[in-house]
Parts: structure tokens; C-alpha cells; sequence
């Protein structure tokens, strides 16, 4: 979700993976989950995007408006498209805000490849806090997108990824308490998971189809909003709650963790934890 409202929604699955070797999300998550995790489309429908690290060390993405599982794109991406590193999104639209490629994380500029399941604020009111290049940046109206840039421009400022990343994180967990900021991260060989959501809630509210639908594991206030780990012995994965199967750990909440390539398996380091 990309709006603020009332009941402070979230409302979109995000899914990242880090390997050894390129491989496929198929094969990094298995036969099972990776049908579990294309079956949550079927609640969260209004689109779905994925970025990755080709062979050539380019930064690439596809994005689409359709709903995934009943896109045929979506189903090759997850067989087909072999990576080491590659986020996947699954978005469901905020009311009011328009199903457009523009709109469709991940977002992908300078670099970095971004996806985010929360709500923060009036896209405006972001605005006020980037810089103009920055703003030039911009090609849709979701709150996420500028969220994505504010982060870009605090790695700017003061010269690392990381302590620009946390920086952001701060200024807006001090400025809109209470709003989900997480997000996923990938630049150069690190993903960073944001898991920042204390006091973000989760409800149908205004969403009568989908409250007449069953909802999916961990759709629930309890669960929806935890961010999960799971390492193999040739990958680290990390996603959005909603996958039953496999041995998935809770990254705790308010911390920022980068899974970072390494010759061997990724390795993973809390880099910031909530004062």
C-alpha cells in the first residue's frame, strides 16, 4: 500500500533472494512454496514485478498490471529467469491509487532495484523532504516511490549505502511512527530488509471483495506484517508472511539486515536496531 489511511493498511508480499549461483525462484524455494507464494496473487492482484542481476552484471526488471498467477510472463519469470540476485513483488493497489507500470514496484533507478509493503504518507508530503534531483526522478504517485528516493538521497549525502539506508529509515520512523516502512533493498551485492512496522495494523476495512474472500496464511494483525528468513546450503531467502512451507526463522522487528554475496553461501548481518 502506497497511501495513508485510517486503519494504516498494508498490503503487498515482497520476496528477495541471494545464491551462490544463479538460480531460479523456483529452485530457491521449491515446488511447494513457490505455488504458495504464486497463489497469495489471488488476494494481492493488482500486479507484480521482479528485478535481478543478469549474468552480465546489469540491473534488469520486469513489471506487469496483471495478476500474477494468471499472468503466463509470471510463470516463466519464476522457472525461467536464473539469477543470483532478484526481488519479486505481488501488489495490491491502495484505494484510489491507479494499477499502472508506473506504479508496480520494483521501482529501479540508479542501480538500486526497491519493493515495499506499507503506507507512510501523502505522497506530498514526502516530496518535501527530497531534493529536486531527486524529485525529477519520480514517474509515478505512490508514496513507496518516494520513500525509494528518499533513501537514494541519504546515500548520497553521506556516502554509504548503508548508513544512508538507516538514516532514511530513522527520519521517517521519527517523523510517521506507526507506519509500515518495510522494504527490500538490492544494490551492488547486498539486499537490505527493512523490517520496521511497530504499531501498523492490518484491515479489509473499504475492501468488501476482499473481505468476502478467504484469506490467506498469516493474513491475520498477528502475522501479516513479519518478514521471514530461510537459508539453504546455495541460497538465502527472505519474504513477506504467507509461505507455509519451508524452514523460515522471524527476523525481528526494527532491524535492517543485508544478505550479502559472498564466495560461498550469502552471509547475513543486522546492521540497525531500533533504540
Amino acid at each position: 500500500m502506497e497511501q495513508p489511511t485510517e486503519s494504516r493498511q498494508t498490503m503487498c508480499r515482497l520476496l528477495a533472494i541471494s545464491s551462490s549461483r544463479a538460480i531460479t525462484v523456483s529452485q530457491a524455494l521449491g515446488n511447494k512454496a513457490t505455488e504458495e507464494f504464486s497463489a497469495l496473487s489471488e488476494f494481492h492482484n493488482d500486479g507484480w514485478g521482479a528485478a535481478w542481476v543478469s549474468k552480465e552484471q546489469q540491473l534488469r526488471k520486469v513489471t506487469s498490471t496483471k495478476q500474477a498467477d494468471t499472468d503466463p510472463a509470471f510463470a516463466r519469470h519464476l522457472s525461467h529467469q536464473a539469477a543470483k540476485q532478484q526481488l519479486v513483488h505481488l501488489r495490491w493497489a491502495s484505494k484510489g491509487m491507479p494499477n499502472t507500470a508506473y506504479n508496480t514496484h520494483p521501482f529501479v533507478e540508479e542501480g538500486f532495484a526497491f519493493e515495499h509493503n506499507g503506507n507512510i504518507a501523502y505522497a506530498e508530503d514526502l516530496e518535501r523532504m527530497l531534493q529536486h534531483q531527486f524529485l525529477a526522478t519520480l514517474h509515478g504517485n505512490t508514496d513507496s516511490e518516494r520513500y525509494f528516493a528518499l533513501i537514494r538521497q541519504c546515500c548520497s549525502a553521506c556516502g554509504s549505502i548503508r548508513q544512508g539506508v538507516i538514516n532514511a529509515v530513522e527520519m521517517l520512523e521519527e517523523a510517521y511512527p506507526h507506519r509500515s516502512l518495510n522494504a527490500f533493498l538490492m544494490h551492488g551485492d547486498c539486499i537490505y530488509i527493512i523490517n520496521v512496522h511497530e504499531g501498523a495494523s492490518f484491515s479489509l476495512d473499504g475492501y468488501p471483495d476482499r473481505e468476502e474472500a478467504p484469506l490467506p496464511y498469516q493474513h491475520t494483525p498477528e502475522h501479516y506484517h513479519d518478514l521471514m528468513l530461510q537459508r539453504t546450503s546455495q541460497a538465502v531467502v527472505a519474504a513477506s508472511s504467507g509461505i507455509r512451507s519451508g524452514a523460515w526463522e522471524k527476523i525481528p522487528e526494527g532491524s535492517i539486515v543485508v544478505i550479502e554475496q559472498g564466495q560461498q553461501v550469502p552471509t547475513v548481518t543486522t546492521i540497525w536496531n531500533r533504540k
